[in-house]
């Protein structure tokens, strides 16, 4: 499952569950349509589902979310988030 919401300038993406590659190309086209039109957007992360170790996909999550973050830079949109380990 993956969410993207917009707040004013900042854009909350969260990822839950197994994230297929289709789910990123999803995130990637609304994060270029959401931004396309703002002189700046931020990105946020939603990491806090990543704190506990019984989450069984952590590590794929954590690859997903990274993917993101290459993702966002590439297209020089603003990311703020925490990784935790």
């Amino acid at each position: 499952m993956h969410l993207v919401e917009k707040i004013g300038q900042l854009v909350l993406v969260t990822l839950e569950g197994k994230i297929l590659d289709k789910d990123i190309q999803r995130i990637r086209d609304q994060l270029v349509e959401i931004t396309k039109n703002e002189d700046e957007a931020v990105v946020s992360l939603n990491l806090s589902n990543l704190d506990g170790s019984h989450l069984p996909q952590k590590n794929q999550i954590k690859d997903r979310y990274l993917e993101i973050i290459d993702f966002c830079n590439e297209s020089n949109i603003r990311i703020y988030s925490y990784i935790y380990e």
